[in-house]
């Protein structure tokens, strides 16, 4: 499967906040200001990388290659909102696309989102048995801002920047990644255990 993303440009934490738990004042010194800013974006993005998350609404586009039709299909980005559309088309071998209908799709949004494509016989023969992939696109985030992100999510992606800001997070040292606390809780959206 290959995913990507149209992440927006809003942080997912509230700026005060994460000054204040970085140690910092804003204003204070803008260059500080700036390293935290890009240790706040580094962390977030790892946490949603680590935790199959989108913090923040955005586009999530996925081309599966091979897909069955007729069975449930996981979608690898969650959450999603009740309201949130999906686009789906089958991909022919020749490259060809055929856009699904609503009818043909049960769409179940939520912290793991499924997509469910029903075979009406609707589509040709050829495409049903040989097609070469589906086309899926759709909208995945806690909300259009940081007040959606959940409190524990927000503190987590603070404390891991503040761990790369005060401890240095020294890669030479075998510190590579999110800190147990952050992991867990990231783990805890993902819906495994950690």
């Amino acid at each position: 499967m290959q995913i990507t993303r149209t992440r927006p440009d809003t942080l997912p934490v509230d700026e005060a906040a994460f000054l204040e738990g970085m140690h910092l004042m804003q204003g204070e010194d803008p260059e500080l200001e700036s390293d935290a800013y890009r240790k706040v974006r580094a962390a977030a993005l790892e946490f949603e990388e680590h935790g199959q998350l989108a913090l923040i609404n955005q586009t999530v586009r996925c081309t599966m290659y091979q897909a069955p039709l007729g069975t449930g299909i996981r979608l690898p980005i969650g959450p999603v909102q009740d309201g949130a559309q999906i686009t789906v088309s089958v991909v022919a071998a020749d490259g060809q696309e055929y856009p699904l209908t609503a009818a043909q799709l049960t769409f179940w949004r939520g912290p793991r989102p499924m997509l469910f494509i029903t075979d009406d016989g609707a589509l040709p023969p050829e495409i049903r048995e040989a097609h070469a992939g589906l086309k899926i696109e759709y909208q995945a985030g806690f909300g259009p801002d940081h007040t959606a992100v959940p409190d524990d999510i927000a503190q987590a992606i603070i404390s891991q920047a503040a761990l790369m800001q005060d401890a240095g997070w020294d890669l030479r040292r075998g510190h590579n990644g999110l800190s147990p606390h952050t992991a867990r809780i990231a783990a805890r959206y993902r819906g495994v255990a950690v």
